[in-house]
């Protein structure tokens, strides 16, 4: 029976994820009340000043809650909001959507695709954790360094401190402890999040992530594993396992924004 409810209720979390999901994008956006200063970062912020960028554009305005308001009566759920694509990833019936396109702030309803490839098993013996025995093979993280630029990041003194990265991925188990990615949890780490389970991050998952992570800010004790152990730290979930699915891409632009 215990296997039985397992099966079931993975059965139940597809089909919420597979039913119809459109993209109802709008015609306009308001500027009135947007504060770029409380709505990004103080080092987003510091940035555009560096480079000469004016502190927002258009595509950083905010979705107009009025509209989503207005179609909301005639959708099951809206899954989050797209500021780059002025619109809502919304999940609901096709007839009453046929309604939402009528509302003369939409500019057009797109239906965004549900199919999934399943990845061959062989993959997850390609992706394991990083064996920490490992730690005695240098050689192999001085060839990795090399390959990707290490020398030049060296010689320019570039260990990326002051350097905000944000690494999107799959998975990141047991990243707080593993020996090359652990020294980023002594103050580097700002935040998490799944954006596939709208929820805060859990170190858990494929280890892709971590792999990734390793290759930019790997450090195993002083020894170098990526090319800047320094960086200020942003994690974000946004891949399914073993699987590539369509509603992906506006979790990784959700991501983003």
């Amino acid at each position: 029976m215990r296997y039985f409810l397992i099966i079931l209720f993975t059965g139940l979390s597809f089909l919420g994820i597979t039913k119809n999901r459109f993209l109802v994008v709008f015609t306009d956006k308001t500027e009135t009340g947007f504060d770029p200063a409380s709505y990004f970062d103080t080092a987003a912020v510091k940035s555009f000043e560096l480079q000469n960028l004016p502190p927002y554009d258009w595509y950083d305005l905010p979705v107009n809650s009025t509209y989503v308001s207005a179609i909301e009566p005639l959708i099951d759920s809206v899954r989050f909001d797209l500021r780059w694509f002025n619109g809502v990833v919304v999940y609901g019936d096709i007839d009453k959507i046929n309604k939402v396109i009528e509302f003369p702030f939409v500019k057009e309803v797109i239906q965004l695709g549900n199919s999934g490839e399943i990845l061959s098993t062989d993959t997850a013996k390609v992706l394991e954790p990083i064996d920490n025995k490992l730690k005695d093979k240098f050689r192999i993280f001085d060839w990795q360094l090399k390959t990707m630029g290490g020398p030049y990041f060296k010689s320019r003194k570039i260990d990326g401190k002051g350097i905000r990265v944000c690494v999107l991925d799959v998975g990141f188990p047991d990243v707080d402890s593993d020996a090359a990615t652990k020294h980023l949890f002594n103050g580097n780490y700002i935040e998490g999040w799944d954006f596939i389970r709208d929820k805060p991050l859990k170190f858990k998952g494929f280890s892709h992530g971590k792999q990734v992570l390793s290759f930019i800010a790997g450090k195993i004790d002083t020894h170098h594993v990526g090319l800047a152990p320094n960086i200020e730290l942003l994690l974000a979930r946004t891949e399914w396992m073993l699987t590539e699915k369509k509603y992906e891409e506006e979790v990784w632009i959700k991501a983003v924004e």
